[in-house]
């Protein structure tokens, strides 16, 4: 299974996720409104009771563990899955009117740091503040995700909600997604060759440290294009006007160009370099990024020069000697 298609997975649960949530929210919206509604008594409560099974349904079929109480923390609400995720044996109706605490302290065994789980779970109760994504590790190594909601009633505390959410599938996509970029980054890292990687705009989003030596500077090229690098560097315009033409050669091209291009070191020292750039494509054909690649040819340069200056000097010979000079072969 490819990275993309991994990365795909990931960001497919996390929107049906968002989905059931945002449900959830309006349903509860509509519940809030309707029991400050004013009309008939008897319609209120026939359309409060329908939003209220609507509610129980959609949690009671939620892949996250819902788990509510009251002001007095007292279960109103909790679901199955909440359960399963767990192990209560016992049906989640039976758990109704339960003290939250208890059922803290039924789990806490399960967390593989139990008092630190309750001490947690404690200060956020008391600060009533939503908490998103507060990770929890299981004995077992599984790993899961909570959010705290407070819940108000006419600005009043009427208590809070936990959801919890199993994320060990998440975390090894995410975790094998990590190792391979460190696999492939430190490849590039270690592979004597310029390499940059850019936006269709030529925006930087990733040098080596044989590009770029300079850690700091590095890092703050990052999301600058080419003429801010060169602004900041002090490096003249005409060079950012030749390394910008080459750029939309290879963009509007769609092919790999390549270019001798002559510079000069901290030293003021000549140096070459033979530059490459090909552009990625997606599957539209659209340039999704372009990837450059340089590799130092001054050594060449010099040993090409110095070969030419010697056929310069013996065609002098040759052209201007006062004897007669000629070969022969056997």
């Amino acid at each position: 299974m490819t990275i993309k298609t991994l990365q795909k997975e990931l960001d497919n649960e996390r929107a049906a996720r968002t989905a059931a949530e945002e449900r959830i929210l309006k349903l509860n919206e509509e519940l809030d409104a309707l029991k400050h509604a004013t009309g008939h008594e008897s319609n209120a409560g026939q359309a409060i009771a329908k939003v209220n099974n609507r509610l129980n349904q959609l949690i009671a079929n939620l892949q996250n563990g819902i788990f509510a109480v009251d002001e007095n923390r007292k279960v109103e609400v909790i679901n199955d899955t909440f359960c399963k995720q767990f192990g209560l044996t016992v049906p989640a109706a039976d758990l109704i009117g339960l003290n939250g605490s208890q059922i803290s302290d039924e789990i806490k065994h399960l967390f593989k740091k139990p008092n630190q789980f309750i001490e947690r779970t404690n200060e956020i109760v008391r600060n009533r503040k939503t908490v998103v994504n507060d990770e929890l590790e299981l004995v077992t190594g599984q790993i899961f995700s909570r959010d705290f909601i407070p819940l108000f009633s006419s600005g009043k505390f009427s208590g809070h909600l936990w959801k919890f959410t199993d994320i060990t599938r998440n975390k090894t996509i995410e975790a094998t997604f990590e190792a391979q970029r460190k696999f492939y980054e430190q490849i590039l890292n270690n592979t004597p060759a310029d390499i940059l990687v850019c936006t269709p705009d030529y925006q930087y989003l990733y040098l080596n440290p044989t590009a770029v030596p300079d850690p700091e500077l590095r890092k703050w090229m990052i999301g600058k294009n080419v003429e801010e690098y060169c602004l900041h560097t002090n490096k003249s315009a005409r060079f950012a006007e030749s390394r910008r033409a080459f750029f939309n050669l290879v963009k509007d091209s769609r092919i790999q160009q390549e270019k001798e291009e002559k510079t000069f070191n901290s030293v003021g020292d000549v140096v070459y370099h033979l530059r490459k750039m090909y552009p990625v494509l997606d599957s539209n054909g659209e340039v999704e990024m372009v990837i450059g690649y340089g590799i130092d040819i001054t050594e060449r340069k010099k040993i090409e020069e110095h070969i030419q200056l010697s056929e310069k000097r013996y065609r002098e010979i040759f052209s201007f000697s006062q004897a007669w000079i000629g070969t022969h072969d056997m």
